[in-house]
């Protein structure tokens, strides 16, 4: 299917909007496994809550991963 004038003109927009949110995406959520240094992430300060707890074993790491994974699938896309 032959593409339009249009589709043409707006696909550098996009190209650079999906670039540029997949690194926003991915600095939100290696910051978030990082955290805030008082309440979330590896490095709290809080640790005797049932989230505290969780926070360390499932949402801290799944949030690394997810980050991660967004960071190596844009370079891979872009080489």
């Amino acid at each position: 299917m032959p593409s339009t004038g249009t589709a043409l003109l707006f696909e550098p927009f996009f190209s650079t909007f999906h670039s540029y949110g997949a690194g926003l995406l991915s600095c939100v959520f290696i910051l978030r496994s990082i955290g805030d240094f008082k309440w979330v992430g590896f490095f709290k300060r809080k640790k005797g809550t049932v989230f505290a707890k969780w926070d360390t074993v499932l949402y801290s790491p799944l949030c690394f991963l997810l980050g991660t994974a967004i960071l190596i699938i844009m370079f891979l896309s872009t080489a």
